[in-house]
């Protein structure tokens, strides 16, 4: 937990330590979309999920965008400008699974004063074991010719070679993403989540993957 005098000021009747206390994954960003504040649920979700990661490349101090795929930061980051500028609030579903459970998230964003915070809730609204048909991990199948894995960035499933959009969940995989592995969407994913987007220039690359290889 980090306390931000900022944030406590502007909770306006909240309590900050009911959201400090929260099982849901609160955080708070400035204008400048730096994250100023984690919450408790932030840290158990933290440690439970590849801790030591997450709190190097996204917690307080960090730049938001700099945990987000490249493909997808225009979509974030023209919603976080309206709800600074439009002073209401922004509604949004994503998927972060684990390799045992598929977790469906419900993000919500209010703003804060004058343009001085935006309080971020991610709430649990699905967690259900997966019952689709799980992969091993087979390099010769998911690798392909530039010895990369494309694995989605919100599902966690990966392409297979020479099947047209086809991605497996491949547990290890997510529990342990493997070297030079490329981030992106899915087809399911980039059509449920950012259906909007589908038809308008927002970034997305065919076929929505991405060069930031781990």
């Amino acid at each position: 937990m980090h306390y931000d005098p900022v944030l406590s000021k502007l909770l306006d009747g909240l309590s900050f330590q009911d959201i400090d206390n929260a099982d849901d994954i609160v955080f708070a960003l400035n204008a400048a979309l730096e994250i100023t504040y984690v919450n408790h649920g932030w840290i158990r979700f933290a440690e439970n999920n590849g801790g030591d990661t997450v709190s190097e490349r996204w917690s307080v101090g960090s730049r938001f965008m700099d945990a987000i795929p490249s493909f997808l930061r225009p979509f974030y980051r023209e919603h976080f400008a309206k709800v600074f500028a439009e002073n209401r609030p922004w509604e949004h579903q994503f998927e972060c699974s684990s390799p045992d459970l598929f977790r469906r998230f419900h993000m919500l964003s209010y703003p804060l004063g004058e343009a001085e915070r935006i309080l971020v809730v991610n709430s649990l609204v699905q967690e259900d074991p997966h019952t689709e048909i799980l992969c091993e991990p087979n390099e010769g199948l998911y690798r392909n010719q530039e010895g990369l894995v494309i694995q989605c960035c919100h599902c966690r499933r990966v392409r297979r070679n020479g099947l047209n959009q086809q991605w497996d969940m491949v547990p290890s995989w997510v529990a342990a993403i493997p070297p030079n592995t490329s981030h992106g969407l899915c087809y399911p994913c980039i059509s449920y989540y950012y259906a909007s987007s589908i038809n308008a220039d927002r970034g997305f690359p065919e076929p929505f993957q991405t060069r930031e290889v781990n």
